[in-house]
């Protein structure tokens, strides 16, 4: 179990999460109110990011967030406002909570979509289809997996041919699916790659 303690503005209360292998609680914002509570089973996604909180044409903090989404569609967000870098060590808590987040929930759901892949099931993530074969993009435009090239840059990560890097999706990050589907490729790929290099040994 983990827990942590999220400051509520500069100088208001802290808030108690706590993440477990059977769920997640978050304490409400009201003293008096109930706590949201997401089980495991029920959590389907979770997006991260972080956003400049701005006053007039000005920057004065960052905003951390951290969103869960259960099999209802409703949501679970943790944020952490930091002002004026008021509080110190925000990146480090923030980071701790996502890396918490994937290993006990998200890495389940991950490797979940994997065995429904080897099934023959066909996956969709952020409108991208992940096919036994290869890789469709959002322009329906299909790419065989020895072609399929993923990168990463700060705000998005993109999906493209390797052969011609022009042909390619785009898919935003802080987005619900996003992390899912950069996940599930990246598995995919070095499963099809260390196929690929074992019938290579094997001629």
């Amino acid at each position: 179990m983990r827990e942590y303690k999220i400051p509520t503005g500069i100088i208001g209360r802290h808030r108690r999460l706590v993440l477990t292998a059977e769920y997640v609680e978050f304490e409400s914002l009201n003293p008096a109110g109930k706590s949201a509570r997401f089980k495991k089973n029920d959590i389907v996604d979770f997006k991260y990011g972080t956003d400049d909180i701005h006053w007039y044409k000005y920057i004065i903090g960052k905003e951390y967030a951290v969103t869960l989404q259960d099999a209802a569609g409703h949501q679970l967000k943790i944020v952490l406002e930091n002002f004026f870098n008021f509080h110190k060590g925000f990146q480090e808590l923030y980071t701790d909570i996502v890396n918490d987040i994937w290993t006990l929930y998200h890495n389940d759901l991950v490797e979940r979509i994997v065995g429904r892949f080897h099934a023959k099931e066909e996956i969709k993530i952020q409108g991208i289809k992940l096919l036994p074969k290869g890789v469709q993009l959002r322009d329906d435009t299909f790419l065989p997996w020895d072609r399929v090239g993923v990168n990463e840059y700060n705000t998005y990560f993109t999906v493209y041919d390797d052969d011609n890097p022009v042909i390619h999706s785009r898919i935003n990050f802080n987005e619900f699916g996003t992390e899912t589907l950069w996940c599930t490729l990246r598995t995919l790929l070095k499963e099809h790659r260390e196929k690929a290099s074992r019938e290579l040994l094997n001629k």
